[in-house]
């Protein structure tokens, strides 16, 4: 959690409205809401690219700098949503999510370019060595019948998705039954 002087931060790339309704429709058409399944509000339905648990705020001048540098040294890249999973963790929540499609090199690449600009900002990157490129619809899987969920899910087929900007967004943590709040302090376009 972020102590004081330091924001939660992250870097990352969000579908576009039509994108979020299409997948929001098919999501409800499969029923998993009714299963007791807390789903993430789809107006933060976001692929991660680099997570930093606590910047300082005398960093955050430095870390839009980078992200503005590496944007304009970026072209633009097509992705698609597609396919399901979820990450098993014993003893914790197990992440239901959306897979992602298309130019995966180049979305690589721009993730562990996003990191090292990050990194030369000051900041700290709390992020997996190996780069899984993913949209998380609900933190908890299904109790029941999880397997059917997922094979349900893995058969979401999105429209193609050309990524034109890279977004810094700043979390505040919400209270008890209140969720995390996620602010756009940052775009950066894709211009390369």
């Amino acid at each position: 959690m972020a102590s004081m002087g330091t924001k939660r931060m992250f870097v990352a790339l969000r579908p576009p409205a039509e994108l979020v309704a299409e997948l929001e429709d098919f999501v409800e058409a499969t029923g998993i809401a009714r299963t007791g399944v807390r789903l993430v509000n789809p107006a933060k339905w976001h692929i991660t690219l680099s997570f930093m648990p606590a910047v300082q705020s005398v960093l955050v001048d430095a870390l839009r700098d980078e992200l503005s540098s590496l944007a304009t040294n970026t072209r633009p890249l097509e992705l698609v949503l597609r396919g399901a999973g979820l990450f098993p963790r014993p003893g914790a929540s197990t992440p239901i999510w959306i897979g992602v499609d298309g130019d995966l090199p180049g979305l690589d690449n721009l993730a562990l370019r996003v990191r090292a600009a990050c990194q030369r900002s000051g900041a700290r990157v709390d992020s997996p060595k190996r780069f899984k490129p993913h949209m998380t619809l609900s933190r908890q899987r299904p109790t029941d019948h999880w397997e059917l969920w997922i094979e349900r899910l893995n058969q979401f087929h999105g429209s193609d998705w050309l990524v034109t900007e890279v977004l810094l967004i700043e979390t505040t943590m919400g209270g008890r039954g209140h969720p995390a709040r996620h602010d756009v302090v940052g775009r950066h376009p894709l211009s390369g």
